[in-house]
């Protein structure tokens, strides 16, 4: 594992706190709680007619991450391997991926101060929802999530998804220029 080794395992995940971010937006503060039970029930007292709202976009995210593992392992095959496999491996996952936060939530959650909420981390990967890949939000959103630390390897797949990422968005960019 890469991180493993340029640390020489001093890397560690640590337990993200109960509360792990804050949304600010107006006057109105939203506390994202770590942990599915925890994110939901807390942002249901603010949204109360959204508590299944909050359970699909989790589901959603759960399924998406799913499907872009086996995009990370076509991706990490020679390439003649690659070409065999592609299909099948990274067909899935690509969906996730080539389509945008917007595209895929927008029509999925209506009220606009949740969508907000939901998508308020955008700065944590540098791109807005019109553009950043929904196939990175479930990444990040599936960690911070979690109830506890992911295994030591989780940090290594997370670089390697965030850097191909943003070489992704990158080319697109030298592509229209």
């Amino acid at each position: 594992p890469l991180f493993s080794d340029i640390t020489n395992g001093a890397l560690r995940w640590a337990k993200l706190p109960d509360v792990y971010d804050e949304v600010h937006l107006g006057e109105r503060t939203f506390a994202l709680r770590a942990g599915k039970d925890a994110f939901v029930d807390t942002l249901a007292r603010h949204f109360p007619g959204e508590r299944d709202t909050l359970r699909r976009d989790l589901a959603l995210l759960a399924r998406a991450g799913r499907d872009i593992g086996p995009f990370f392992v076509e991706r990490a095959l020679p390439r003649r391997f690659a070409a065999i496999t592609g299909p099948l491996l990274g067909g899935r996952g690509r969906r996730w991926l080539d389509r945008t936060v917007e595209q895929v939530l927008r029509p999925e959650i209506q009220d606009p101060l949740l969508f907000d909420v939901l998508t308020a981390q955008w700065g944590d990967y540098g791109l807005p929802p019109s553009q950043a890949s929904f196939g990175m939000q479930a990444m990040v959103t599936r960690l911070l999530t979690l109830r506890a630390a992911p295994g030591a390897d989780a940090a290594d797949a997370l670089g390697i998804a965030i850097t191909h990422a943003h070489a992704g968005a990158s080319l697109r960019a030298l592509a229209q220029a």
